[in-house]
């Protein structure tokens, strides 16, 4: 008679097979995986691949990092207002009785409303740009006025003309302009013309056609 083996080896046996199973189920699983983001990360290149092929390089980067849409990238820009797919033809803030373009900054608060539209006005008038930088937090209080459209508004509370000016007069920005006319808000502008102080200023003041680089008053 045969020895039969005990009961208990054979469920050892089914338990054995059982982990088996199931790691081989697990790393299915997770072959799937591994397989599904290869082929997203291969569509992802693919994708990317196209869109740089429509954008341009700017800088020394060559990994795209610095890569924007064509038609973005200029050495230089400035303050006027214009939708992006305006083309580069656009004017500037030009004075239209010369070849001037100037820039009106102010810190502005509600209560030197009357004073800053009077001042804004005359800046507008000859085709300059104004931008503001409200530190009492209210820019709606100057909705009202019609030249407001036209004029950049900056909000921060609590902050005087020079931290607005570090913050947001970039050099890239200010080059283009010729002047640029960072005043306080309670100045007096009755008797003041932006254009005539332009011209009496290039008349008595500029050197740029000077040799010498002196004032005409200096040199007498």
């Amino acid at each position: 008679m045969k020895h039969q083996p005990p009961r208990r080896w054979g469920v050892v046996a089914a338990v054995v097979a059982l982990v088996l199973l199931a790691c081989l189920q697990i790393q299915y699983h997770h072959l799937k995986v591994d397989l599904g983001k290869a082929g997203f990360a291969s569509a992802t290149q693919e994708n990317n691949a196209i869109r740089s092929r429509n954008r341009i390089r700017w800088g020394p980067d060559r990994n795209g990092a610095h890569s924007l849409p064509r038609g973005i990238v200029h050495r230089h820009s400035d303050m006027s207002l214009r939708p992006l797919w305006e083309d580069d033809t656009a004017s500037t803030h030009k004075n239209k009785n010369s070849d001037y373009s100037a820039l009106l900054a102010m810190a502005v608060g509600i209560s030197q409303i009357k004073n800053i539209d009077t001042m804004a006005r005359k800046f507008l008038k000859e085709n300059y740009a104004v931008m503001l930088f409200h530190y009492d937090g209210n820019v709606d209080g100057w909705r009202h006025l019609e030249w407001s459209d036209k004029a950049i508004h900056i909000l921060a509370h609590n902050q005087t003309k020079w931290w607005f000016a570090k913050r947001f007069l970039h050099p890239d920005v200010m080059a283009i302009y010729d002047f640029i006319f960072l005043w306080d808000e309670d100045l007096g502008v009755e008797n003041f013309n932006p254009r005539r102080f332009l011209i009496t200023w290039k008349a008595e003041c500029d050197t740029s056609d000077n040799k010498t680089g002196q004032w005409p008053q200096s040199q007498q």
